[in-house]
């Protein structure tokens, strides 16, 4: 049973509807505590995912081993008025809240964005559970089915594997295992603001 954090929890703003595009913001994914793998706490954050993944010069959705990925976001120039950053794993982001430097930057989401982890329940709002709701139908276009075209990348690292990212089934929201410079997974960008 997951921790359930209704309780403490502050509400949505009011101009935040999940699954809707906000003109400057990005499609609000929802509210957010951010914990690092200790539990520390950085705060509430409002997520939004940008209104696309990645695509290639035809408009389908790119297909990139992870750095590939992560420096394609960090070139992300004034999309929904924010760039993006280049952020190698989900500790990166971490360090970059810590020290105050991260300042609403798009980034490769931590896995929690994109699938319910372990079953919280407070955790319902992700990409897995919102694609086909509101503005997020219809953002998928894929050339064709591949062996990896349904997976999307977290920066988040599997224990003990620095090489390796987890990485989401649009499918069916399980998470696998994805060696970082091997596999071609496609990637959608999200960032945060405190709430």
């Amino acid at each position: 049973m997951g921790f359930d954090m209704s309780n403490k929890m502050p509400p949505l703003n009011d101009d935040f509807i999940t699954a809707h595009f906000v003109e400057q913001k990005g499609i609000v994914l929802g509210r957010r505590e951010i914990l690092n793998s200790t539990g520390y706490s950085f705060g509430f954050f409002d997520v939004f995912a940008a209104p696309h993944n990645l695509k290639d010069g035809e408009g389908y959705d790119l297909l990139l081993p992870y750095k590939l990925a992560a420096d394609e976001v960090g070139k992300i120039r004034q999309l929904c008025g924010h760039d993006g950053i280049v952020i190698q794993n989900a500790e990166s982001l971490f360090a970059a809240l810590r020290t105050g430097t991260y300042n609403g930057e798009w980034f490769i989401p931590i896995l929690s964005f994109l699938t319910n982890v372990e079953g919280d329940a407070y955790l319902k709002e992700n990409l897995f559970c919102l694609q086909n709701t509101g503005d997020f139908k219809g953002t998928f276009m894929m050339r064709g089915e591949g062996p990896y075209s349904h997976l999307l990348w977290s920066s988040t690292v599997p224990d003990n594997s620095p090489d390796t990212r987890y990485a989401v089934s649009r499918n069916s929201g399980y998470t696998t295992r994805h060696k970082y410079n091997e596999h071609c997974l496609i990637t959608r960008a999200m960032r945060m603001e405190p709430a």
